[in-house]
């Protein structure tokens, strides 16, 4: 059984935890959507990710079974790194980008990582990934990145408010 201790860690780091339980599931028992899949461009969304395991977690004793939640945790994580592979591979194909370099904290999950190492293989991709420890929250590249808007004069309005569904093509217009 899954102790209460466990579903703390699942709550508090849910990246690593479901990296840690997915390596005992079976990541095609919960069928989960790929985020944005057949939408041009190279948005993320995983809005529908969370409705479709929260569906799961509701249903009938479904947090009496460790194996249930190992599985869980295998098909949300492999509908995550399926995503963030096609919509990395299509960038790469479409920009003529031959480099790809990953960090931050979802850098260090391991299904993500060795689907990286090989798709980039198979497309013939260099792929710059650094060790698992460098792979950490990305407050500090964040910080970087203000720093050179700062720098270059590139402010944005004190009144602007947050859009988490804002197209990365439209980033530049916060700054006029």
């Amino acid at each position: 059984m899954t102790s209460s201790e466990e579903l703390w860690d699942l709550a508090i780091q849910p990246e690593k935890k479901i990296d840690e339980l997915a390596r005992y599931g079976d990541k095609h028992r919960f069928k989960m959507p790929i985020a944005l899949r057949n939408r041009s461009g190279y948005d993320f969304s995983f809005s529908g990710l969370k409705t479709a395991a929260f569906k799961v977690i509701q249903e009938k004793d479904f947090l009496k079974d460790n194996q249930n939640i190992y599985d869980l945790c295998s098909s949300l994580q492999y509908a995550i790194v399926s995503a963030l592979l096609e919509k990395t591979f299509k960038a790469a194909r479409e920009l003529n980008i031959s480099h790809i370099v990953i960090g931050g904290g979802v850098a260090a999950n391991s299904y993500l990582r060795s689907s990286l190492s090989d798709r980039s293989v198979e497309e013939k991709i260099k792929l710059f990934l650094p060790g698992s420890r460098h792979c950490t929250d990305n407050a500090v590249m964040i910080a970087r990145a203000a720093l050179i808007k700062i720098n270059n004069d590139q402010k944005s309005s004190l009144t602007l408010d947050v859009s988490a569904s804002m197209p990365i093509e439209l980033k530049d217009d916060l700054y006029r």
